[in-house]
């Protein structure tokens, strides 16, 4: 038997392996991972099952029958619009079109973690820029990164800090030579998107995800906006049937039916309100501003750090993130809460009380 290690891709072979934390059993609040809080409506599910029985099919025309209900619902045309399996391959789709190995990517940070992902993986040179003390861009240096840069990346708002950027921001950075990802995966949480100004330039792709308040982070849909010979370009790179003809038929019905989806929203800013007073009680604590659907927490005057809190609360059956992963935020100080259901929220309140007092 010959040894097939010296065959890998060295970038390959120096990252680690992701693994999903095993399920506990007992727990009482998912507090760790942005999703929706409410279930699918039982009327969803059985047009699902219906979707099913043509299952043994290819998905022929899911992805094109898609993305014309998308482009109806943005009025844009149906060219400048690509779905796929989840943002995250339409971000991979983005740096594979336009990234060749030792072009550089500039991304601000703290930010989420799979745009360095990606573009470790492609060979691609990351540039960190670090935000403002108040996780605002900080535009100047952005622009001179991304000057030198193949590609930058923007979240608006932002993962995990919860801060939208305005469209004078992401159109200064456009201005440069250079494709701009504005990943507006939590869009639906805040109080506007900046599709409309974003669409002036031929060089800014808007990425969006079913994950969050459409609640089909399970089922993997995402799509892409942008001019038609950006869209036209990454079109070329998407694989055939990249989506399931079930994940794409429960993104068309949510799109039939959007009372769903304003339930969740709804749900999700009442419920953020209500932690964002709550922990702003807590001297112990320091919660961010947010127009997502998650807070991000500073710990460090509790006296825990952010895994021995992530540990207590999941002792309890309430998962919450512990931020020490993110590049450019200080490891062990910070915690994201996702906006749960109101009985989720105040189980974490409870247990916060319980740890700290």
């Amino acid at each position: 038997m010959w040894d097939i290690a010296p065959l890998v891709r060295p970038v390959v072979d120096s990252l680690p392996p992701y693994f999903m934390p095993k399920p506990k059993a007992g727990i009482k609040a998912r507090l760790a991972s942005n999703e929706s809080p409410l279930p699918l409506p039982s009327a969803a599910v059985e047009e699902l099952a219906e979707e099913l029985r043509n299952a043994n099919r290819y998905p022929a025309s899911c992805e094109q029958r898609l993305e014309f209900k998308l482009a109806e619902e943005l009025g844009v045309d149906p060219t400048q619009v690509l779905v796929g399996a989840g943002s995250d391959q339409l971000l991979d789709l983005l740096i594979r079109t336009f990234v060749d190995a030792g072009d550089r990517i500039a991304i601000p940070i703290p930010t989420f973690p799979m745009y360095e992902f990606f573009t470790v993986l492609a060979g691609g040179k990351p540039i960190f820029v670090r935000r403002a003390e108040d996780f605002s861009l900080d535009v100047e240096k952005l622009r001179r990164a991304a000057r030198n840069a193949k590609l930058a990346f923007i979240a608006s708002p932002n993962n995990p800090t919860g801060n939208a950027s305005p469209p004078e921001d992401v159109e200064e950075v456009a201005r440069e030579k250079a494709i701009i990802a504005l990943d507006e995966a939590y869009v639906d949480f805040a109080d506007g998107s900046l599709l409309d100004s974003a669409l002036s330039y031929d060089n800014i792709a808007i990425l969006r995800t079913f994950s969050k308040a459409f609640g089909l982070a399970g089922l993997r849909v995402g799509y892409m906006v942008g001019s038609k010979r950006l869209v036209g370009f990454v079109r070329r790179a998407r694989p055939p049937f990249s989506i399931s003809s079930v994940a794409a038929r429960a993104a068309e019905w949510m799109l039939e039916n959007p009372e769903y989806v304003r339930s969740v929203v709804e749900l999700v800013k009442r419920g953020r309100a209500y932690l964002t007073e709550k922990l702003g009680k807590f001297a112990q604590l320091k919660a961010f501003p947010s127009k997502a659907n998650f807070l991000l927490v500073d710990v460090r005057r509790s006296g825990l750090s952010s895994a021995k809190l992530a540990e207590e609360l999941a002792s309890r059956g309430i998962l919450i993130r512990d931020c020490t992963g993110f590049r450019g935020l200080e490891p062990g100080c910070y915690i994201r809460v996702t906006i749960g259901a109101m009985e989720e929220n105040e189980l974490f309140v409870n247990a916060l009380e319980e740890i700290l007092s």
